[in-house]
Order: structure tokens, then C-alpha cells, then sequence
């Protein structure tokens, strides 16, 4: 007999009101990972995640290859001596197996700063661009620890980010165990856990009526409300591109602490609602995220592009 989670959720909630509301919304804690008693469950997790692909489209699925996708975004953050909510544009374009990169740009007043983190096999990807506060910037040299430490961060987004929206595994080869159902007033779902290199660990929640992923829990370092700012622009004035370095700076910082002593790991999840069918994938167009439970991001997904066709620096330092 499977193992049951008691969990409650708030499912296919559309929302567009800013951070603090969410997508869906867990109001227990998570269950308690048990391994389980019965055998075969690396079987029965192949068998769901099977399911999952034909919910969401097997046949396209078996030829995508590339996958892009541009949304708003609004993130929670301190930014010049404020706490802020910050809308701004995402890109993220996943390139199986190896390429993935995401680029978020925020405004401020008539300056602008688009940040793209990602890699490329074994290349890392960091660039700060400035636009009406400043010359394009590259984000700055990083030690080899740091380096691959950022690396593997970067691989593990991109796991799981591929996990919720095509139920597979990519960017981190990963081992999959059936644990069980979560069982809510709203319906059931299967729970499938994961792990992989470099400590790489989730939680893969697919609902059991549409068979579509809804969740992915994992941990988390525990980031702070946000970065300060340098205090001189104020709240509502458009920061310099000093500004905009000092903020890179202060990054570049508290990365360094953080190698020497590092954050409190807390629960972080993602949610994925309002599913539609692009060139016949099933794909989310609402997508939350919580950290400590806490929301930190929200995307609306404005389009997404199945096999798009690359341009040339995509996936580069450009």
C-alpha cells in the first residue's frame, strides 16, 4: 500500500496582483520523506513521470530540443534604502542538453539593467547590461570555487525547471523514488522524490487528474529581503550606473561570505498553473516561487517558442 502525505493546496488560482499572492498555495507543511516499504518504487515513479509526458504531450515532446519563453516578472526586493516590489521582463532559453540561460531586466526611473545567468556545457554565463544609465558590463571575474559552485546552482535551476514544465529529467542526471500520494481537499497527487551530483534533491508533485506537474519543492539558501542600496539615488529616482556597479559589488560580497559561512537552508517551492497547449506541449503560464514561505517571484508567461531557432550569443557572454 502507497504511503500517504497529508497536504492541502490551492489549485489553478489565476493570479496577477503582485508578490505576495500566489499560484497555489500549500497551507500545511511538507510531508515527512519515508522511504518506501513497498519494492519497485524507482518503477512506479517511471510509470507517473510517463503518465506525466503524455499529459503534456509525448510526441511533442520527443522532439523538442529547444525551448524559449518571455514573461513578466515581479520580485520582491530592498532596492535603494526601500522595500520594493519590482516588475520587470524574463527570457529563458533552454537548449537540451547542455544550454540554458535566463535574462531579467528591471527599471528604475530611465535607467534599466538586464542580468542573464546561465551556461553553456561547462561555460559559465554572467553579464550585467546597462540601458539609459550606462555602458554594457560584464558582471565581473569569480574565483574557480566560486565558479563551479555557481555552475552547479545554475545546473540545479535548470533541473528544475525543466522537471515542472516537461516532466524530465535534464541539465542534472537525477534518480527518481515513488513515495506516495498527497492527499487535499482539492484532489490527490503523486510524490515523486529526486536526487542527483552535487547534492542536487527535490520533490515533484504531479496532480493525479490531469496528470501535469503543480509543484516542485527542494531547499534553498535563505536570501535576504535584498540587496541595499548605495542611498544616494532614493526611492523612485532612477539610479546611476555607479549605482548599478555598487550593486554588483555588494553581490560579488555577500557571495564571499556566504562561502564562509553559509545561509540557513529553508523549503523553497514552485508552483506551475493555467496550463495551455503550445504546438501541442502543454506548457504553464503562471509560475510562483516561494522561499521560507515567503513569495519571491512571479511570472505571467507572456509566449513560449518550442524549437526556436537560436540567434547567435544566446548562450554567451555577450
Amino acid at each position: 500500500m502507497s504511503k500517504h502525505h497529508r497536504i492541502r493546496w490551492r489549485r489553478g488560482v489565476a493570479v496577477a496582483c503582485g508578490v505576495g499572492a500566489t499560484v497555489a498555495h500549500l497551507a500545511a507543511g511538507p510531508p515527512a520523506v519515508q522511504a518506501p516499504t513497498e519494492p519497485g518504487s524507482g518503477d512506479r515513479a517511471a510509470e507517473i513521470l510517463a503518465q506525466a509526458r503524455l499529459s503534456l504531450g509525448e510526441s511533442a515532446l520527443a522532439g523538442l530540443s529547444g525551448l524559449r519563453f518571455t514573461a513578466t516578472i515581479r520580485r520582491a526586493a530592498r532596492l535603494f534604502d526601500g522595500e520594493q516590489q519590482l516588475a520587470g521582463e524574463l527570457e529563458v532559453n533552454l537548449e537540451l542538453p547542455e544550454k540554458y540561460v535566463r535574462y531579467d531586466t528591471f527599471s528604475v526611473g530611465t535607467a534599466s539593467m538586464t542580468r542573464g545567468e546561465g551556461f553553456s556545457g561547462d561555460q559559465l554565463i554572467a553579464t550585467v547590461r546597462l540601458a539609459g544609465g550606462g555602458s554594457t558590463k560584464p558582471s565581473g571575474t569569480v574565483s574557480p570555487a566560486a565558479r563551479s559552485a555557481t555552475l552547479t546552482r545554475l545546473r540545479q535551476d535548470a533541473a528544475r525547471l525543466a522537471l515542472g514544465l516537461l516532466a524530465s529529467s535534464h541539465f542534472v542526471p537525477a534518480r527518481f523514488r515513488y513515495t506516495g500520494q498527497a492527499e487535499s481537499p482539492d484532489g490527490r497527487a503523486e510524490v515523486i522524490d529526486l536526487a542527483g551530483a552535487g547534492g542536487f534533491a527535490a520533490r515533484l508533485f504531479i496532480d493525479c487528474t490531469v496528470h501535469r506537474p503543480l509543484m516542485l519543492t527542494y531547499l534553498a539558501p535563505q536570501l535576504p529581503a535584498g540587496l541595499p542600496g548605495p542611498g544616494a539615488a532614493g526611492a523612485g529616482r532612477a539610479p546611476s550606473a555607479e549605482q548599478f556597479e555598487e550593486m554588483r559589488r555588494q553581490a560579488a560580497s555577500l557571495a564571499k561570505v556566504w562561502a564562509s559561512s553559509p545561509p540557513e537552508m529553508v523549503e523553497a517551492r514552485m508552483y506551475l498553473s493555467d496550463h495551455r497547449q503550445v504546438n501541442g506541449v502543454w506548457l504553464p503560464f503562471r509560475v510562483s516561487h516561494e522561499v521560507g514561505g515567503k513569495v519571491t517571484e512571479e511570472w505571467e508567461v507572456q509566449r513560449y517558442v518550442v524549437n526556436p531557432r537560436f540567434e547567435p550569443g544566446t548562450f554567451s557572454n555577450r
